[in-house]
């Protein structure tokens, strides 16, 4: 039997997931499809989200550092295109 795929959402790593949250789900309007389980009795405090808008769907990811520490990575970054 072949696989069939139905879609491929896009991973976004975010440092401050209540925030990222709102401006998808409050403010563009995707719905929330599937989360990883709760940490805390608020209903934002996940690890991840996949949400969905119009057969367009993404999946939002808390970033932690890469000790596990559950404390966001801080990264000063600069773009270039030179």
């Amino acid at each position: 039997m072949p696989l069939e795929v139905q879609g491929l959402p896009p991973l976004l790593s975010v440092f401050d997931r209540s925030r990222a949250l709102h401006f998808y789900r409050d403010l563009l309007g995707f719905k929330t499809t599937a989360t990883s389980p709760h940490l805390s009795a608020n209903p934002d405090s996940l690890n991840w989200s996949i949400l969905a808008l119009n057969g367009t769907a993404l999946m939002l990811k808390t970033a932690t550092d890469s000790a596990s520490s559950g404390k966001p990575e801080h990264h000063s970054r600069t773009w270039s295109d030179k």
